[in-house]
């Protein structure tokens, strides 16, 4: 509850901050404030990565089994195509009732590009990963889940001769967590360079149907987490 407390109030004191400052500051916010923001995301974005490989491995690995890997993989597929499925239908059906965001002109020079959606083979196909380091670099996390999986499944069957691999991933785990634990207690610094150019840019005027995004978000949550996961 205290590090709560300290984001919001981090965001609170950026929005008075920008709003202060007014657009006529945008280019010293955007040179001394939007830097410290910037290399706290990019912290925060390179610990993710070996964390969620190295966590895969030593799940998988952790069943001991794989027939129990079958079964309760299948399970989760299931599990997951459900839950994520029904949360699709929530957010278009939040979005048809509250039209959230009605009204927010933000100020961007940022082009919007459409892709063409892929195939249902397509797709099916690039979900598996041919080159770990690539995924890694362009932060497919899709792929990594598969290449993080095969490696835990492979672990198992290998059996003891492949200690120092489980080992390793063991002390990548540990490092990626006291590492994004360390960079989380200047998230209350991170959020107030990241807001205030937003404020300053925009005016105070964007808050309130950004309010409103927020609580259609949360709530959308709220619901999904008690009578979805809770139902469940």
């Amino acid at each position: 509850m205290a590090f709560l407390i300290q984001v919001l109030t981090g965001m609170f004191l950026g929005i008075v901050f920008g709003l202060v400052l007014g657009s006529e500051h945008v280019d010293f916010i955007n040179t001394w404030v939007v830097p410290v923001g910037t290399i706290f995301l990019r912290m925060i974005k390179i610990m993710v990565i070996p964390l969620i490989v190295s966590s895969l491995i030593l799940g998988v690995h952790g069943l001991g089994d794989i027939s129990k890997f079958g079964r309760i993989g299948g399970k989760t597929f299931v599990l997951y195509v459900f839950t994520t499925i029904f949360a699709i239908f929530l957010g278009i059906a939040v979005g048809e009732i509250f039209k959230p965001g009605l009204g927010i002109t933000l100020q961007s020079t940022e082009q919007v590009v459409i892709k063409e959606l892929p195939s249902f083979s397509e797709m099916i196909i690039e979900v598996f990963p041919y080159n770990p380091i690539r995924s890694m670099m362009e932060e497919n996390m899709l792929q990594l889940i598969i290449f993080s999986i095969s490696v835990g499944v492979g672990a198992i069957t290998c059996g003891e001769k492949v200690n120092l691999v489980i080992d390793v991933a063991k002390k990548i785990s540990q490092v990626s967590y006291k590492v994004i634990g360390s960079i989380m207690k200047a998230a209350p610094v991170g959020v107030f360079c990241l807001i205030a150019p937003v404020a300053a840019t925009n005016g105070a005027d964007v808050f309130m149907p950004l309010i409103g995004v927020l609580a259609c978000y949360y709530g959308a949550l709220f619901f999904h987490w008690t009578f979805v996961y809770g139902g469940l």
